[in-house]
């Protein structure tokens, strides 16, 4: 199972500005089950500013698509001054340990 995991920063004083941008691309973006789900939604605050997370758990062979969904949708946020973002690829552990033909323990 592959996960997509989005990690946003930005600060307090764009929290407006991020919100408007997240409430519309829910309703540009509804879900699509076909590709898989939203596996997590988290924030955190610390000094650095506000920090966002989103995990979405991907069906098996639709990851090309999932990821051109998710930079698509997190292109929308370009306009924010100061607003960072990753998006990275994670596997399960026992997909790692598959990865070097070796059974995870347990």
């Amino acid at each position: 199972m592959v996960y997509i995991v989005v990690t946003a920063w930005f600060p307090p004083e764009k929290q407006a500005e991020n919100l408007k941008i997240s409430l519309s691309l829910m309703q540009k973006y509804p879900p699509r089950p076909e590709l898989g789900e939203v596996a997590a939604q988290m924030v955190s605050v610390d000094e650095d500013g506000i920090k966002a997370m989103n995990i979405y758990k991907v069906k098996e062979g639709k990851y090309e698509e999932s990821l051109m969904l998710v930079a698509k949708m997190m292109s929308e946020y370009w306009g924010i001054e100061d607003y960072r973002y990753t998006i990275r690829t994670w596997v399960t552990q026992e997909e790692a340990f598959a990865v070097i033909g070796q059974k995870m323990p347990g």
